[in-house]
């Protein structure tokens, strides 16, 4: 085993992965997810039992799954060659497929394939966004931006993308699907009428947009020159940074930026790499690294280094000449024959060369690269020869969630396609007692009292300055600071300063999703935590939201959305303040299946908490006993609150709901000021330290008075 910094080691209860429900990831910080109409409305899908196997999957191991059921109107996807990623949306459960087969080709339908699908990872089953243009019946316009468009005006992009290399993606703030055009004539046989209305679209556009809320495309004008697109470039969104990498011709680089709809060219600095169109690639958020590599056109000569890093933190190319080299010395691994995959349970580059068009059979495998270390592992893994030796195009994608990489593999344009699986390592687990390593990943400076505890799922004291990668999160939340001296707890180390700026209502988000990060959702959990609220709190012109306890899956149980028992629940933290008090009272702020109104119950700790004093808060949750189907669950659900280890509130008769799949899906610090309307007038403070959560109580962490 590679050696491994503390930060990357996982509970054992990770490795005992859950066998129950799979569901989705967390939205976006700070922008819960609307509800969804058209093709992926409902999602994400109930797991099926499959989950449970790819769940089991031991190190090195391959699951062949079979053929996904068919979408009931428009059947199966059909494969398509020299498309490598299949781009995931986590939220969703389930990954996109866009891009053409064999040049010009019409599907038995009549629908020209410029089709987009969606694989629902937990149904296993084919979803079609949308079929393809219609040859027959194709009839658009140039609509008032100058893109070919339906006559109710969205556009559509036809035969846009002659293949899809690497140039899909997907924006898991916005949850839209985006791509960037290879357009290429090969329709024209097949859709002539095109010459009746066609133009070159506008040089100042975005990419293409699915927009999975509504179902429909999207592209948009930037008021800035665009970059040139063609076959073999790469698309790559970078959550962390909320825009979108585009590299053209292996040699311009491009960012197309997210909230302002511009891109914007960059003058990379160092040697451009010595490959060209049509490279394999991944997106390290750990190091904010984009590997690529084994690129045509022309492929690197031998006996040079054909896997290069693009630094976003510099902007800047690197050769780093690791140790060893993959593919058994070889320099071409493109999109045709090859996946790479960041692993980020493992911290892992995986180089998966599943065919072998136009190559050496000889080089399947998958090839592992260390970061950590720059080298490649000696040994290749196996393919099974059943995968590498169909010789068929493959597509695929890496699943946080399962830690797995799964494999679509068809006979080009051709819908006789099965899913494979494969996992590399389950998540790492260290030798050592739970108080010297957090089982989330942050390093685990516990007190006396819990420390041995085998039941401490996460600490976070806020001395490490990556605090946020032990909650899953891919970059320091909005609007946190890390300070220390007088303004921390107790005077020492480090405590996060949490900002509401003025006339805005967030202060924070992040989440700690269970299934994310220890394999499976309890139904009974502790969170505890230090809050100080600033003097300039007298400033908050209403209430608000705090740290705690949800389960609202993207559905029900926050922002003005009820709940009914089957669709999501919440206890929130609740703070309640008077505008100019030096008081401020605290709580749940509770969505739950007995609520009568369209927001949730305030449900206040006594007594009120003192502006500029630190305090210790533990929050307890426990849901109720589900009812049998298509009852009522039972009103025993238990919701408790300490403030300084004192008892300060205490209901034992909620009814959170009636099915068991709603579980304690995560805990959720969010920092909201008011509801709908209220702002601050000027600058409001709170401070956080010493979080923990634990699946029994675990006690205050005093801090002395007065700081």
């Amino acid at each position: 085993m590679h050696n491994r910094r503390p930060g990357q080691f996982l509970s054992a209860v990770a490795v005992l992965f859950c066998l129950g429900q799979f569901n989705a990831a967390p939205a976006a910080a700070g922008r819960p997810p609307s509800p969804r109409h058209g093709p992926l409305a409902g999602l994400p899908s109930p797991p099926g039992a499959h989950i449970g196997t790819i769940m089991a999957l031991r190190d090195n191991a391959w699951l062949e799954l079979g053929a996904p059921a068919a979408d009931p109107k428009w059947g199966r996807a059909s494969g398509r060659a020299w498309t490598a990623k299949m781009p995931l949306a986590p939220e969703l459960r389930g990954a996109f497929l866009f891009g053409e087969g064999v040049h010009g080709y019409t599907k038995p339908d009549d629908h020209y394939m410029d089709d987009l699908w969606f694989y629902d990872i937990n149904g296993h089953r084919w979803i079609c966004c949308y079929p393809g243009a219609d040859t027959k019946a194709l009839d658009l316009k140039i609509n008032a931006e100058g893109f070919e468009a339906a006559k109710d005006g969205e556009p559509i992009p036809v035969a846009t993308m002659a293949h899809g290399y690497e140039m899909t993606t997907f924006d898991p703030d916005l949850n839209r699907f985006m791509s960037m055009p290879n357009p290429h004539g090969y329709d024209r046989k097949a859709l002539p009428q095109r010459e009746r209305w066609w133009q070159a679209p506008p040089r100042d556009a975005s990419p293409w947009l699915f927009e999975t809320a509504t179902g429909k495309w999207n592209r948009l004008r930037t008021g800035t020159p665009a970059p040139s697109s063609s076959f073999g470039d790469t698309l790559i969104y970078l959550q962390a940074r909320q825009r979108a990498f585009f590299l053209h011709r292996n040699s311009d680089v491009w960012f197309y930026e997210i909230s302002a709809n511009k891109w914007q060219q960059v003058d990379a600095r160092g040697p451009r790499p010595p490959f060209g169109i049509d490279a394999t690639s991944c997106y390290d958020s750990r190091r904010e690294r984009i590997y690529i590599g084994g690129g045509s056109y022309p492929v690197t000569p031998a006996g040079c280094n054909a896997f290069w890093i693009y630094d976003l933190k510099t902007d800047s190319w690197i050769d780093p000449q690791p140790k060893g080299s993959p593919c058994k010395g070889s320099t071409s691994f493109p999109t045709k024959n090859a996946l790479m995959l960041y692993d980020t349970v493992n911290d892992v580059v995986l180089l998966v060369v599943h065919s072998w068009f136009d190559s050496d059979k000889g080089k399947l495998g998958v090839y592992v690269y260390d970061p950590d270390t720059n080298s490649w592992a000696a040994e290749a893994l196996a393919v099974p020869d059943k995968l590498g030796g169909n010789n068929k195009p493959k597509n695929g994608f890496y699943d946080p969630a399962s830690n797995a990489v799964m494999i679509h593999t068809a006979g080009d344009s051709q819908d006789d396609g099965v899913i494979w699986v494969f996992r590399y390592k389950r998540a790492a687990v260290r030798a050592t007692r739970p108080a010297e390593v957090s089982p989330s990943g942050s390093a685990a400076r516990l007190e006396p009292g819990p420390a041995g505890r085998s039941d401490i799922l996460l600490c976070c004291d806020f001395e490490d300055d990556d605090w946020w990668r032990a909650w899953g999160s891919t970059k320091q939340p909005m609007n946190t600071t890390l300070v220390d001296g007088q303004a921390a707890c107790g005077g020492k180390g480090r405590s996060l300063r949490v900002t509401i700026p003025r006339a805005e209502h967030m202060g924070t988000t992040l989440a700690y999703r269970f299934r994310e990060r220890v394999g499976e959702e309890p139904e009974e959990i502790v969170f505890r935590y230090n809050l100080k609220f600033d003097p300039d709190w007298m400033q908050a012109t209403s209430g608000g939201k705090l740290p705690g306890i949800s389960g609202t899956y993207g559905r029900a149980g926050w922002g003005g959305r009820p709940v009914h028992g089957s669709d999501g629940w919440s206890a929130r933290g609740l703070f309640v303040s008077k505008n100019g008090g030096d008081s401020t009272a605290i709580g749940f702020y509770c969505y739950h299946a007995d609520m009568r109104g369209k927001y949730g119950d305030d449900m206040a700790f006594k007594p009120p908490l003192q502006h500029g004093k630190w305090y210790g808060v533990e929050l307890y949750c426990k849901l109720n006993t589900p009812g049998r189907p298509g009852e009522r669950g039972k009103n025993d659900g238990i919701l408790r609150g300490w403030i300084d280890g004192a008892p300060a509130f205490e209901k034992t008769n909620i009814r959170f709901r009636d099915v068991d799949t709603l579980k304690i899906e995560d805990v959720w610090v969010n920092v909201y000021h008011g509801g709908a309307t209220q702002v601050p007038r000027k600058d409001i403070h709170l401070y956080l330290d010493n979080m923990m959560i634990a699946r029994k109580p675990v006690g205050p962490r005093m801090a002395p008075s007065g700081h």
